[in-house]
């Protein structure tokens, strides 16, 4: 499909009975700025470390562990753009959107998820959003 808006699907929330998420696939365009917002973050905190400890890590080994972790593709975006973006609508009562002067925005509810339960929905956003291999093969 050449266009993505309106491609939802329903999710349930592991170890939540009952409890569920629309979510919506994002645009390339969605996931670009959600890129951009994450790598925009860690240049600020690198900035924020000094030359010297920059120039120890230029130097360092990648541990097994961190290869690992870098291989899993939401490293790459900013947590609460994807959410935002990606979640549609959701079980809890807590409204995802609120009036502000005459505009809907965002409430502070997605910002209230734990841990567990934003990691995961971010993994099935992306999940949702990314072509399978073979299309990424053929395209790419």
């Amino acid at each position: 499909m050449a266009i993505v808006t309106g491609l939802m699907k329903r999710v349930e929330i592991p170890n939540e009975e009952g409890q569920w998420l629309k979510i919506r696939q994002l645009s390339w365009r969605q996931r670009e700025k959600a890129s951009d917002a994450r790598t925009d973050a860690v240049l600020n905190r690198v900035k924020g470390m000094g030359a010297e400890l920059i120039k120890q890590l230029q130097g360092a080994e990648t541990r097994p562990e961190v290869e690992g972790a870098l291989a899993d593709p939401s490293v790459n975006y900013d947590k609460l753009l994807v959410l935002q973006y990606g979640i549609a609508e959701w079980s809890y009562p807590e409204k995802l959107m609120v009036g502000v002067k005459g505009k809907l925005a965002f409430s502070d509810a997605i910002e209230n998820l734990d841990d567990a339960t934003a990691d995961w929905a971010m993994r099935e956003i992306l999940a949702f959003s990314s072509p399978p291999p073979e299309e990424q093969q053929k395209n790419g």
